[in-house]
């Protein structure tokens, strides 16, 4: 058996990962590090959409676990929550990412929304837009990342600005 397993190298991943996103977010790092912003970036793109995924996923499973739980006189399970780590593709491997927990929360909890059908389509595409914008401005990414091309594709209709009006009633939390 190894003296470092699989968990110390996750760990040691996972700290990485945060260590670059938040080299990547100094406002006053120098410019050397425009490599890394760009590699972050990537990889919170990508960690930001599979988190509005796992939103819906994750929530799919656990209303079918209360519904279980109830039927057998059980207590219910515990809710799911966002991950701030996740694994993304990176070429031909997959790497650690890391996204700041309050933005993990809120992709999450639209993913959950929206599987739950209390938002539309474009009212998500609109709100996780927002997200990834503020993100970008964090990271000093211009112009900012396009969230979730894969909802925007089952929405060809939806621009940009497709969910404005409900922005202006609605908060996203």
């Amino acid at each position: 058996m190894a003296l470092f397993g699989r968990k110390d190298t996750q760990k040691e991943a996972m700290l990485a990962a945060k260590r670059d996103f938040e080299a990547a977010a100094d406002p006053d790092a120098p410019g050397s590090i425009r490599r890394i912003r760009s590699r972050v970036a990537l990889r919170a793109k990508a960690l930001l959409d599979k988190t509005f995924v796992e939103g819906a996923q994750r929530t799919e499973r656990h209303e079918q676990a209360v519904v279980l739980a109830i039927n057998a006189g059980k207590p219910q399970p515990e809710a799911p929550k966002a991950r701030a780590f996740g694994t993304v593709p990176a070429f031909d491997h997959e790497v650690m990412a890391y996204l700041p927990q309050d933005f993990a929360d809120r992709a999450f909890d639209l993913g959950r929304r929206y599987q739950r059908v209390e938002i539309d389509g474009p009212t998500a595409i609109a709100y996780m837009q927002a997200i990834a914008d503020e993100l970008c401005g964090v990271l000093q990414v211009d112009p900012p990342f396009e969230a979730v091309r894969f909802l925007r594709d089952e929405f060809p209709e939806t621009d940009d600005e497709a969910g404005d009006e409900e922005q202006e009633t609605e908060s996203p939390n």
